[in-house]
């Protein structure tokens, strides 16, 4: 979920119900030339959480975003908003960049370490993403989300660095042996280390 500006929510977007609405209403405040600022760089994210959210046009989102950022760096909503569009346009890199830039301007918002961890146990980064978990369940013991994903991937890391320690040889060993490979899968249970691989190879 993106952050609204609340206080200058009357403008942009709330009170407009149709979203064609909502991105007049937020141009037509932007260019006023009535805000500038903390003030212009809120109507900037507003408008950019109407293109990211509700039409999906996530470049779009990204424009207004960084255009509210270069008036206003002290925006920590507005650097996890323009993660979240970075996220769905597909940008990992720069996902990363603004969560922690976002973490470094509030970094008692456990949405931000929840996100991120997300991003790094996606990229198979699981010792980062252990840690943004425990990071946000030490500032919000009673997370669910947090205690939930760290829960799941604990199990995991530890699974995948033992078969990458032991059981894996086996199969890399297969796997330099034939020539043509039908299909190689993992599958993790949700069981404490009983994560299972599966090979299929055809013969040579």
């Amino acid at each position: 979920m993106a952050y609204a500006v609340t206080d200058i929510a009357d403008l942009c977007p709330s009170k407009a119900s149709e979203t064609e609405k909502k991105i007049v209403n937020c141009t037509q405040a932007i260019e006023s030339k009535k805000y500038s600022g903390a003030g212009l760089a809120g109507l900037l994210r507003n408008r950019g959480i109407v293109f990211a959210e509700e039409l999906q046009e996530y470049g779009h989102a990204i424009a207004d975003y960084s255009v509210a950022l270069h008036l206003d760096s002290s925006g920590s909503d507005t650097y996890f908003n323009r993660a979240l569009a970075y996220a769905a346009h597909g940008e990992t890199e720069k996902t990363i960049a603004d969560y922690r830039e976002s973490i470094k301007l509030s970094p008692k918002v456990t949405d931000a370490y929840y996100d991120r961890g997300g991003i790094y146990f996606a990229t198979n980064n699981y010792p980062s993403a252990i840690a943004d978990y425990s990071a946000a369940i030490l500032i919000d013991p009673k997370n669910s989300k947090a205690l939930s994903g760290r829960g799941l991937r604990m199990p995991l890391q530890r699974s995948m660095a033992k078969l990458s320690r032991t059981s894996m040889r086996p199969f890399v060993l297969i796997l330099k042996a034939r020539k043509r490979i039908t299909v190689a899968a993992s599958c993790f249970t949700g069981k404490r280390n009983m994560t299972r691989i599966y090979l299929i190879v055809t013969p040579r």
